[in-house]
């Protein structure tokens, strides 16, 4: 089968001599979950962040269906979408949870790849009945199905996520690993996960990667 992404012997480090990441290698299949576990500064959110595109590797090689990508301009967009550690949608405007989920509309229209509706996004997640509600009055577990709303908007064919449970009780936890599944099996989505909940990653994963600064392992 075809990979989607590989990553052939990749490093990073953001001080001399000191590596973060060195010589990590992966191969993900289209609809695979990848799990990835590792103590705090272990250089998970390094990773996720070199895979789409906004860091660069020190060394090595990122590979999207066979493609060498050589250059920013390289990665394939339209393909992936990025849930950032953080990401908790404080803002001073008076947004609503759909004008968060429309900030998701790809910036170039793909016509043999159209982009879904806000609407059908928040139906995906299950928000669509309360798409004008105020950000600032949702709690949690509506915040974040409100960001995955907004990742799914270019039907990505790789969600990226980092921590989406940081915060949620463990109901929450639950509901939005289950909702995470279903994306993936509804929408053929591959995903890329990192969260602390060790017991939900390593049961719901196809495949964990486990890393340590400069030592990594598949299982």
């Amino acid at each position: 089968m075809e990979h989607l992404l590989e990553l052939k012997d990749i490093s990073f480090h953001y001080q001399k001599n000191e590596p973060v990441l060195d010589g990590v290698k992966l191969a993900l299949r289209p609809k695979q979950f990848l799990g990835i576990l590792g103590p705090n500064g272990g250089g998970k959110s390094t990773l996720l962040k070199i895979i789409v595109g906004l860091l660069k590797p020190a060394k090595g090689d990122i590979y999207f269906y066979n493609k060498k990508i050589k250059h920013f301009k390289d990665f394939p967009r339209h393909k992936l979408s990025y849930v950032p550690q953080g990401d908790v949608l404080e803002s001073p405007l008076p947004l609503r949870i759909v004008d968060i989920v429309n900030f998701g509309q790809p910036l170039v229209k793909n016509p043999n790849h159209p982009p879904m509706s806000a609407d059908e996004a928040l139906h995906i997640v299950g928000l669509k009945k309360h798409k004008e509600a105020p950000i600032h009055s949702i709690s949690g577990g509506e915040r974040q199905r409100t960001l995955l709303a907004k990742a799914l908007m270019g039907r990505p064919e790789l969600m990226v996520l980092d921590e989406p449970t940081k915060g949620l009780d463990a109901k929450g936890q639950e509901q939005l690993f289950d909702l995470i599944e279903t994306i993936r099996e509804e929408n053929q989505t591959a995903i890329i996960l990192v969260d602390h909940h060790i017991t939900q990653v390593i049961n719901r994963s196809d495949e964990l990667l486990c890393i340590d600064k400069g030592s990594h392992w598949v299982v």
